[in-house]
């Protein structure tokens, strides 16, 4: 990142790389309970009153510190929660928009076309997240997870929960999720495994007794 920072300024492109100039901003958004969390016109307009630096940061603050009196963080956190992990997928509408692409969203046939391939990525989701929640189960039922604090599994956690708890605070959109989800799959991969790996042992044991 400094690499490709220090390249884009020696190139002329950018005078500043890839340094985040505006850090209160996805919290501004994040926080914002009149759009639940997400992207706000108004929210940036408010910002724009000041340019980039000292006293745009400490309008942020100031913005957030108001959100915060009001009293529905909590509820705020379950509106977001819900809406970045349960909302369908955006992408696929962007998709279907594109010229290129032969589904027209605005005929009741584009819409079902749209519905059905929603459901069936929702169906998906909901197998994977079944499968990550029987790898925690056995994980922490076994307690093996929580004596080796080194291990990948430990690290999937940690990645999982955190990208999770952060996404509270800052600007959501459903496609931020596709970050995490290649880390949800190999959770989900080892639920699997173990599920597969309970079932032959219980087989095992099964034919040992009929023996």
């Amino acid at each position: 990142m400094f690499a490709a920072g220090a390249g884009i300024k020696a190139s002329g492109v950018s005078d500043y790389g890839l340094v985040n100039r505006d850090p209160m901003w996805k919290f501004v958004t994040g926080l914002n309970s009149e759009s639940r969390g997400h992207y706000s016109t108004e929210a940036l307009a408010e910002l724009n009153k000041e340019p980039i630096g000292v006293k745009r940061d400490a309008l942020g603050k100031r913005i957030i510190k108001s959100e915060l009196k009001n009293g529905n963080v909590l509820k705020l956190f379950l509106v977001k929660y819900k809406s970045m992990w349960s909302d369908n997928d955006s992408s696929m509408r962007w998709s279907a928009n594109n010229p290129n692409v032969q589904v027209n969203v605005t005929t009741l046939n584009g819409k079902l076309v749209i519905r059905r391939i929603e459901l069936a990525q929702k169906i998906q989701w909901i197998f994977i997240f079944m499968l990550l929640v029987i790898a925690l189960v056995m994980m922490f039922k076994s307690a093996d997870i929580m004596l080796n604090k080194n291990s990948f599994v430990m690290l999937l956690i940690i990645l999982i929960f955190g990208y999770i708890a952060v996404h509270l605070l800052i600007e959501i959109q459903t496609r931020y999720r596709f970050f995490i989800i290649p880390f949800i799959i190999s959770m989900g991969a080892i639920g699997l495994s173990s599920l597969l790996g309970k079932v032959d042992q219980e087989k095992a044991q099964d034919i040992s007794i009929v023996k």
